[in-house]
């Protein structure tokens, strides 16, 4: 920090502004001398005249930090000779917290040196000279030209892209955005409704379509509530949905009419797929929108969600699937069967990557795992020492 001292003289309740400085010590002398100029010409006029006709002379005088703190102490000596030292009535006395008192009562002077400045004073007139601490910025090393500071487009090139049409908007991206002064884009964020094929409700039903919300929102989607106990095609009907998902009746059991009712309002593209577990999702189109089925069972409408339902939202969104996960090294070896893509629980180790549970996936193994794998169809499996791609589970 460097600082100014700043000597303005004035006829009455003038001031001094000081700020703080590193100057070196050596300066105080040269700035008490200076200062003193400055005093003395405003204490003989005071004491010749008896009144100040015009401000004394201002002046701009360096001072170090440890020069500021002995001020007081310092002027005493050249103010002292301003004052007249060969008075036998002039005398310094030092108060208890450290200021400097002088006086000559012969010409009704006395000067006062303290922290919050300089008080001198005549019979009529007083001149008084303020401390004032201002702290300032100042450099403490070289600095080479450009250094510390980023080139043009360093941050963003003209027209260079940030994210591209289909990607996910990340929190990350947001701030960016924000950043560089973008105020608003165009998004698309597909609007799915989520609803049951049966009217009656389940607690298995119920926790689906629960995580079905949560796991829509995390993608990129935009979940709508059905109606409760509302038919299928009620729902199918839906006119602020781009798109469906609707839980339960894919089997072949007596109350399984999910993809029959699908046939006769729209058409089914596929029913039975070859994954592993939820092998009765199916997929279809109704009033031109698309429409997924998945599985009653809590393992395999998550699975079939995962390995399906994800694809199909991130080309509504006009992007795709990019979650790869992160790659982990295989402790124990997995085995598949060819032919099925199979989804596989997996918790994390210090010696690698453990397989809770495949093709069935007991609901405490999705307590249990920190993600899943996905084994190919033209795949038997993984042995232990692989290397394979953990996917979080949403």
């Amino acid at each position: 920090m460097r600082g100014v001292l700043e000597a303005v003289g004035a006829r009455a309740n003038g001031r001094v502004g000081i700020r703080r400085s590193t100057s070196a010590h050596l300066l105080l002398l040269l700035g008490a001398a200076l200062l003193s100029l400055a005093l003395g010409l405003a204490i003989r006029r005071l004491a010749g005249t008896g009144s100040a006709t015009s401000p004394p002379t201002s002046g701009t005088h360096v001072l170090g930090a440890r020069a500021m703190a002995a001020l007081p102490t310092a002027l005493s000596g050249p103010v002292s000779a301003a004052m007249g030292a060969d008075d036998p009535g002039y005398h310094v006395t030092t108060g208890s917290g450290g200021g400097v008192s002088a006086q000559t009562p012969a010409q009704h002077l006395s000067a006062s040196f303290g922290a919050a400045g300089v008080t001198v004073s005549s019979a009529r007139q007083r001149l008084s000279l303020g401390l004032r601490a201002v702290g300032f910025g100042a450099a403490l090393a070289p600095v080479a030209p450009g250094d510390g500071v980023l080139q043009a487009g360093a941050d963003a090139g003209h027209r260079e892209v940030l994210r591209h049409s289909g990607e996910r908007l990340r929190a990350s991206d947001l701030a960016a955005m924000r950043a560089l002064g973008i105020g608003s884009a165009r998004v698309r964020r597909p609007r799915l409704l989520i609803g049951r094929a049966r009217t009656h409700r389940d607690p298995v039903s119920d926790a689906v379509v629960a995580w079905l919300n949560q796991a829509v929102t995390a993608d990129g989607g935009e979940p709508l509530t059905a109606v409760a106990g509302a038919h299928m095609p009620t729902l199918l009907s839906g006119p602020n949905a781009d798109g469906f998902v609707i839980v339960g009746g894919t089997g072949s059991g007596r109350e399984d009419h999910a993809v029959s009712t699908l046939a006769r309002l729209g058409t089914v593209e596929v029913h039975g797929i070859a994954v592993s577990p939820g092998e009765t999702t199916a997929f279809g189109i109704a009033n031109s929108r698309p429409v997924l089925l998945l599985p009653g069972r809590l393992d395999a409408a998550i699975a079939g969600w995962l390995m399906v339902g994800r694809g199909m939202l991130a080309r509504m969104r006009g992007g795709a699937d990019d979650d790869y996960g992160t790659t982990a090294t295989m402790a124990r070896k997995v085995a598949s069967t060819v032919g099925l893509t199979e989804m596989v629980l997996v918790r994390r180790t210090d010696e690698g990557l453990v397989p809770l549970a495949a093709r069935y996936l007991p609901i405490t193994a999705f307590g249990n795992a920190d993600g899943w794998i996905l084994v190919p169809a033209a795949s038997e499996g993984y042995p232990a020492g692989a290397t394979v791609s953990v996917r979080p589970l949403p």
